[in-house]
Protein backbone atom coordinates (compact mmCIF):
# COMPACT_ATOMS: atom_id res chain seq x y z
CA UNK A 1 0.00 0.00 0.00
CA UNK A 2 2.62 2.32 0.85
CA UNK A 3 4.62 1.82 -2.45
CA UNK A 4 1.33 2.49 -4.23
CA UNK A 5 0.44 5.81 -2.80
CA UNK A 6 4.41 6.68 -3.04
CA UNK A 7 3.62 6.11 -7.00
CA UNK A 8 0.52 8.51 -6.80
CA UNK A 9 2.67 11.36 -5.54
CA UNK A 10 5.43 10.69 -7.91
CA UNK A 11 2.75 10.76 -10.74
CA UNK A 12 0.93 13.92 -9.46
CA UNK A 13 4.20 16.01 -8.66
CA UNK A 14 5.07 15.06 -12.43
CA UNK A 15 2.13 15.60 -14.27
CA UNK A 16 0.29 18.72 -12.97
CA UNK A 17 3.01 20.85 -13.07
CA UNK A 18 2.49 19.96 -17.29
CA UNK A 19 -1.37 20.25 -16.71
CA UNK A 20 -1.32 23.67 -15.38
CA UNK A 21 1.02 25.34 -17.79
CA UNK A 22 -0.74 23.06 -20.71
CA UNK A 23 -4.27 24.92 -19.33
CA UNK A 24 -2.41 27.94 -18.35
CA UNK A 25 -4.06 29.97 -21.80
CA UNK A 26 -0.19 30.97 -22.73
CA UNK A 27 0.42 31.25 -26.53
CA UNK A 28 2.55 27.82 -27.42
CA UNK A 29 5.90 28.55 -29.37
CA UNK A 30 4.23 28.16 -33.27
CA UNK A 31 1.73 30.93 -32.23
CA UNK A 32 4.45 33.15 -31.06
CA UNK A 33 6.43 32.81 -33.75
CA UNK A 34 3.26 33.15 -36.29
CA UNK A 35 2.30 36.69 -34.49
CA UNK A 36 6.05 37.93 -34.37
CA UNK A 37 6.16 36.90 -38.07
CA UNK A 38 3.32 39.30 -38.97
CA UNK A 39 4.13 41.93 -36.47
CA UNK A 40 7.81 42.07 -38.52
CA UNK A 41 5.55 42.55 -41.67
CA UNK A 42 4.29 45.88 -40.70
CA UNK A 43 7.57 47.59 -39.16
CA UNK A 44 11.06 46.33 -37.90
CA UNK A 45 12.65 48.04 -34.54
CA UNK A 46 15.10 50.49 -35.69
CA UNK A 47 17.49 49.32 -33.38
CA UNK A 48 17.43 46.16 -34.30
CA UNK A 49 18.99 46.83 -37.91
CA UNK A 50 20.76 50.44 -37.39
CA UNK A 51 18.51 52.67 -39.12
CA UNK A 52 16.02 55.51 -39.05
CA UNK A 53 13.82 54.73 -41.87
CA UNK A 54 11.16 52.62 -42.18
CA UNK A 55 12.17 49.17 -42.50
CA UNK A 56 9.28 46.32 -43.28
CA UNK A 57 8.86 43.13 -45.10
CA UNK A 58 10.77 40.83 -42.52
CA UNK A 59 11.64 37.86 -44.19
CA UNK A 60 13.04 35.74 -40.57
CA UNK A 61 15.45 33.81 -40.89
CA UNK A 62 15.32 32.66 -36.78
CA UNK A 63 13.16 32.77 -34.11
CA UNK A 64 14.26 32.10 -30.73
CA UNK A 65 11.73 32.71 -27.77
CA UNK A 66 13.99 33.21 -24.74
CA UNK A 67 11.71 34.05 -21.81
CA UNK A 68 7.59 33.46 -22.21
CA UNK A 69 6.50 35.73 -19.25
CA UNK A 70 3.70 35.59 -17.26
CA UNK A 71 0.20 36.85 -18.01
CA UNK A 72 -0.79 41.01 -17.80
CA UNK A 73 -4.13 40.72 -16.66
CA UNK A 74 -4.33 44.77 -16.74
CA UNK A 75 -3.05 44.82 -20.10
CA UNK A 76 -4.58 41.27 -21.39
CA UNK A 77 -1.25 40.45 -22.83
CA UNK A 78 1.42 38.10 -22.11
CA UNK A 79 4.92 39.11 -22.02
CA UNK A 80 7.38 37.34 -24.20
CA UNK A 81 11.08 38.22 -25.15
CA UNK A 82 12.31 36.95 -28.41
CA UNK A 83 15.06 37.03 -30.27
CA UNK A 84 15.04 37.31 -34.14
CA UNK A 85 17.50 37.22 -37.09
CA UNK A 86 16.79 38.30 -40.55
CA UNK A 87 16.50 40.71 -43.19
CA UNK A 88 13.91 43.81 -43.82
CA UNK A 89 13.11 45.69 -46.70
CA UNK A 90 13.74 49.90 -46.65
CA UNK A 91 11.06 51.73 -47.49
CA UNK A 92 12.61 55.28 -48.47
CA UNK A 93 14.52 53.90 -51.39
CA UNK A 94 12.95 53.82 -55.18
CA UNK A 95 14.53 50.69 -55.72
CA UNK A 96 14.69 47.43 -53.25
CA UNK A 97 17.23 47.26 -50.37
CA UNK A 98 17.26 45.25 -47.96
CA UNK A 99 18.92 45.64 -44.17
CA UNK A 100 19.84 42.70 -42.18
CA UNK A 101 18.76 42.56 -38.46
CA UNK A 102 19.43 40.77 -35.23
CA UNK A 103 17.65 41.78 -32.16
CA UNK A 104 15.82 40.88 -29.20
CA UNK A 105 12.66 42.37 -27.73
CA UNK A 106 9.97 41.93 -25.64
CA UNK A 107 6.10 41.85 -26.88
CA UNK A 108 3.03 41.63 -26.09
CA UNK A 109 1.27 38.56 -27.23
CA UNK A 110 -2.63 39.15 -27.39
CA UNK A 111 -5.31 36.57 -27.91
CA UNK A 112 -8.29 38.51 -30.35
CA UNK A 113 -12.01 37.08 -30.29
CA UNK A 114 -10.96 34.64 -33.28
CA UNK A 115 -8.42 33.08 -31.14
CA UNK A 116 -5.74 34.24 -33.29
CA UNK A 117 -2.43 35.74 -31.27
CA UNK A 118 -1.05 39.04 -32.05
CA UNK A 119 2.12 40.37 -31.34
CA UNK A 120 3.05 44.05 -30.57
CA UNK A 121 5.89 45.87 -29.71
CA UNK A 122 6.29 46.62 -25.33
CA UNK A 123 10.33 47.01 -25.01
CA UNK A 124 12.96 46.70 -27.84
CA UNK A 125 16.46 45.81 -26.95
CA UNK A 126 19.74 46.66 -29.05
CA UNK A 127 20.41 45.00 -31.53
CA UNK A 128 23.02 42.51 -31.80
Amino acid sequence: MKSWKSLLAVVVVAIVPFALVACSGAPSHAAIKRAVKAMLQERVPAPWWSGGVHCQKAEIAVIEIEKIGSFNAEGKYWSVTVHVKGRCELQSYPSKQWRPFDGTGEVALSRGKDGTWTAAHIKTGAGK
